[in-house]
């Protein structure tokens, strides 16, 4: 075993240990089931193990016993320590400083990231908890590619909030690497089941009785029990380690054997407890003051915590004192005590005079960066000078990645404000530190107090808006909605700024709910307080006022906006525009600008991942996705939609996950692969919760166009007038943001529904007008000449081309070329050669485009029109259709010039995953290098992946087929 660690090194020493063997008494099945993970980790398959159970149950001992043993394993120990000051990033910082020299090795991004966790000055800030755990990832799997890695981590319920999700986010991905993360919490601790949630769990168990008798005799082995006191001390412990050992040395030898009466037993709980209390009320005032001073110090540096007690007064040999008294241990220069429930005993017993006293001696001998937050801690009255060091302190913990960390500190330092506007402004940053560590529910009490602690209009109105966002967030979209409405009208006179990003999020709120009337009403009002160049100076999300304009048809107005302000559609070095920047690219989307969507959604991941900052990635790629479905990319688009929902997964962004369902299902659906239906479903279920109201509309549209493939044309409009009854009064007046309507009008001419068909054409017909988008106008001709008889169709038809020929959108022109040759098909005077020109054209499209049931309605039609058409048995080439959407996402960061650690970096993957999924896309593709892969996915333009050869096709009788 090699051991490596900044800090406190050491685990407790087994409260159940054999202190005649040294070994553990009992304990069997668990050890040998932590020796077979070590064993598995050596193999290069690791893991983790939650290792949950009481107070005193021999956590601590167990992971203790797991490090010694662990022979060829490079160990590092971390532990949470109770305390009443919190440090942002304080188990990370040990974990990272005991690898401080691997981090250099890591690509650029992750490098800082952890540097700024460490706190090395010069470094950017964080942004983001992933990008922290990414980074993390990285430095760990790295470190392990030399030396099978053991992480004992001991009290992780009292980590950092930071520090916590980080570990449990890098022990959930260690099955493919030499790591293994040990850690242990009490049963019931507040926050610790939810973040270690997936993580397999070892419950420790109480010892059983004769476990019981042997570790008490062995603790008695020097003056002796008689059997009669050994049966009732048995009996009292109930099976727990510290509980027996306790017992033990509370009793005097008499009373231990036979001679004089034992104490009445309690509880395990509370014996422990005053079992606790008695060892210390007997100890010396001096070596009481000195074990407090250790217990409420954040350091456990022997001599750091020696000057503290030399500086409060106190005895230089009173920690001697204590580890005489088997309360602490000092060895290798830390202190550390023979519990956890020792710290708490300590400082439970201590008055608040003795607490502020122990407070002020650390504060006086700590660093300055630690310095206040003693401060604070002893603090009983308002002081703004420590309420001000507590807001650099807040924004220490920001820079670190410590966002919880810095609200709490933000929300101390409101306490020690005077009442006033600056503790209210305190308590609203406080909110929204919270907000962005995933605290909602902090965040909207915080706003809630803020609100009541200040008078002035402006901060009541801020207050309003934090409270609104997190109620937002928390899928409370009608609580949020009134009270951004409450907001606004208080403060739109006397500060319109302010007021108009209030209804920027108002717009984004009722986007988000499916009411493009309310959103339009909420920007058209933020542009007459404050106008765009105004909104663009005072950075606030202008993009969104052009969104919601393009979502309601006004698309000409609203590109233009986009136009005259595309300077500021570029990553900025602060990346707080990213969101608004997502909008303008669906807006461009909306737009049928195609190739400008695509250029500003590149440079934003682009963005995001060289500053190593995920959060944007969710929604940005589901965006791409959506792209990618117009353009005929669907591969990619399939690729961009799992890419989306993984990370939405990860940063648990239910909103962008469920609208990247939506896209992954159009494409599902267009294919007629059976998950669609499934996959619909699944986003409504994520949606609804998340308060994404839209999402049933994709959901059910969705559903409809995979009925409509089938030519299922009951099931299809079933699903479609359910959508038709959400849209309608909606105010939607874009078609591409849900493209159902042609969909809808198609399943009613096919169910003989034609009156109300004609209603809903006139309907796209004039969003088509009022847009002047092309395949809105395409569409609709394509629907118009459905409806109409013999060769008056041919006139719509072709009209329906001129319009497709405006925008390249290849599946929905090939649906027209495939109605006009079926219509042929269908005419008093059949005209087979014309329909054969369209059917066939169209049908080079749909296998190109994998577009399973409308390939066989394309044949059915050519069998119709005198020229069968079969799939062949031939096999086909593979290319990057047969490739997972992770696989894909690889072979293009490749193909863009990257190495193996700077993919690892983009993806946030580990190196093995990358070189994992790269041997795996060579074999799939037959290739054997980088060079032949470039090479691949260059020939295989995006829009026509896997294009089928002539061997796909066996004309059975002789008749013009189009080019394969």
């Amino acid at each position: 075993m090699t051991e490596r660690g900044p800090g406190r090194r050491h685990l407790t020493l087994a409260a159940e240990l054999d202190v005649r063997s040294g070994t553990l008494v009992g304990r069997s099945v668990e050890r040998a089931r932590i020796a077979e993970l070590v064993r598995r980790a050596h193999a290069g398959r690791g893991g983790a193990l939650l290792v949950r159970g009481e107070p005193g149950i021999g956590k601590s001992a167990l992971v203790f016993d797991a490090t010694e043993r662990a022979q060829g394993c490079l160990v590092v120990a971390v532990r949470g320590v109770e305390s009443e000051v919190e440090l942002a990033c304080s188990g990370l910082g040990e974990l990272i400083g005991a690898f401080v020299d691997a981090v250099e090795l890591l690509p650029a991004a992750q490098a800082a990231t952890l540097r700024a966790v460490l706190g090395f000055a010069d470094q950017p800030p964080v942004t983001g908890i992933y990008s922290i755990c990414t980074a993390l990832h990285s430095l760990i799997t790295l470190v392990a590619e030399e030396q099978p890695l053991l992480i004992a981590v001991d009290d992780a319920h009292w980590l950092d909030p930071t520090s916590r999700d980080a570990f449990a986010f890098v022990a959930r991905r260690l099955a493919e690497h030499p790591a293994l993360f040990l850690m242990t919490v009490r049963t019931h601790e507040p926050g610790v089941e939810e973040c270690f949630a997936a993580l397999p769990v070892m419950e420790l168990e109480r010892l059983s009785t004769a476990e019981s008798r042997v570790l008490l005799m062995a603790l008695t082995s020097e003056v002796g029990i008689d059997p009669r006191v050994a049966a009732e001390l048995t009996v009292a412990a109930d099976g727990n380690p510290l509980a027996v050992r306790e017992l033990v040395s509370e009793l005097s030898a008499a009373q231990l054997r036979g001679r004089s009466p034992l104490p009445e037993p309690r509880a395990v709980g509370r014996a422990l407890l005053g079992l606790l209390s008695s060892r210390i009320a007997r100890l010396d005032p001096s070596t009481r003051h000195a074990l407090l001073v250790a217990a409420i110090s954040v350091d456990a540096d022997l001599a750091t915590i020696e000057r503290a007690v030399i500086a409060a007064g106190g005895a230089p040999d009173g920690l001697e004192h204590g580890a005489a008294a088997g309360l602490v241990r000092l060895d290798g220069g830390y202190v550390e005590f023979s519990h956890p429930l020792l710290r708490s005993a300590i400082v439970d017993a201590a008055s608040p005079t003795a607490k502020a006293g122990a407070f002020d001696a650390l504060a006086a001998t700590a660093a300055p960066d630690v310095r206040i937050l003693y401060r604070a801690a002893g603090a009983r009255a308002p002081d703004e000078t420590v309420a001000a060091g507590l807001h650099h302190a807040a924004d220490r913990a920001r820079r670190a990645g410590g966002h919880l960390t810095a609200a709490r500190t933000l929300w101390r330092a409101a306490e020690l404000s005077e009442p006033g506007e600056q503790r209210a402004r305190r308590m609203l940053e406080a909110a929204a530190d919270a907000h962005v560590a995933g605290r909602l529910d902090l965040g909207e009490a915080w706003a809630r107090a803020a609100y009541t602690a200040t008078d002035s209009a402006a901060l009541r109105a801020d207050a309003r808006a934090e409270y609104a966002r997190a109620a937002m967030w928390s899928g409370r979209l009608g609580d949020a909605r009134a009270v951004f409405a409450d907001a606004v009208p208080h403060i739109e006179d006397i500060d319109p700024v302010r007021a108009a990003a209030i209804l920027l999020d108002r717009a984004l709120l009722e986007v988000m709910g499916g009411r493009p009337l309310d959103a339009a009403r909420a920007a058209a009002r933020a542009v007459q307080l404050v106008s765009i160049d105004e909104m663009r100076t005072h950075r606030l999300p202008w993009p969104v006022v052009p969104d919601v304009m393009i979502l309601s048809g006004e698309v000409a107005a609203g590109l233009d906006i986009l136009d005259h302000g595309v300077l500021d559609l570029m990553p900025h070095e602060d990346l707080l525009g990213l969101p608004a920047l997502c909008h303008a690219a669906q807006s461009y989307t909306w737009g049928e600008r195609f190739e400008q969507a695509g250029e500003l959604i590149d440079r934003i991941v682009e963005a995001a991942r060289a500053a190593g900052a995920p959060a944007a990635l969710p929604n940005v790629f589901a965006h791409r996705s959506e792209l990618g479905y117009w353009t005929g990319s669907w591969t990619l688009a399939a690729a961009d939609a799992a890419e989306s929902i993984r990370l939405g997964r990860e940063l648990e962004q239910a909103g962008a996950e469920a609208f990247a369902l939506t896209r992954l299902g159009w494409i599902q659906a267009n294919r007629g692969d059976p998950a669609a239906p499934a996959t619909a479903a699944t986003a409504t279920d994520l949606g609804r919760p998340g308060g994404v109201d839209c999402i049933p509309v994709y959901a059910d549209a969705i559903r409809g166009r995979y009925e409509l493939g089938r030519s299922d044309f009951n099931a299809a409009v079933h699903w479609l007038d359910r959508v038709a009854e959400q849209v309608d009064g909606t105010g939607l007046g874009n078609p591409l943001t849900v493209p159902w309507a042609a969909d809808h009008i198609e399943a009613l001419v096919r169910t003989d529904r034609r009156d109300e068909a004609l209603r809903r054409l006139a309907d796209l017909d004039r969003q088509a007008a009022g847009t002047g988008l092309a395949w809105p106008a395409a569409v609709a001709y394509r629907c118009r000449a459905l409806l109409t008889a013999g060769d008056a169709a041919d006139e719509h038809f072709a009209e329906a081309i001129r319009h497709h020929d405006r925008v390249d959108i290849a599946f929905d022109r090939a649906r027209t070329q495939l109605c006009w040759g079926n219509s042929l098909l269908r005419r008093r005077r059949r005209q087979p050669r014309r329909a054969r020109e369209h059917i066939t054209e169209a049908l080079d499209t749909f296998e190109r485009l994998r577009a399973t049931p409308w390939v066989e309605q394309a044949r059915a039609a050519l069998t119709i029109a005198g020229t069968p058409v079969l799939a062949g048995d031939a096999p086909r080439t593979a290319g990057l259709d047969d490739l997972t959407a992770q696989e894909l996402q690889v072979s293009l960061a490749v193909v863009k010039g990257l190495s193996n650690p700077e993919v690892a970096a983009a993806l946030f993957l580990s190196r093995k995953s990358v070189e994992r999924h790269l041997s795996t896309v060579y074999r799939k593709l037959g290739l054997r290098s980088r060079t032949e892969l470039v090479a691949h996915v260059s020939r295989a333009d995006t829009g026509t992946i896997n294009a089928p050869t002539r061997q796909h096709r066996h004309p059975v009788r002789q008749g013009r087929v189009g080019n394969a």
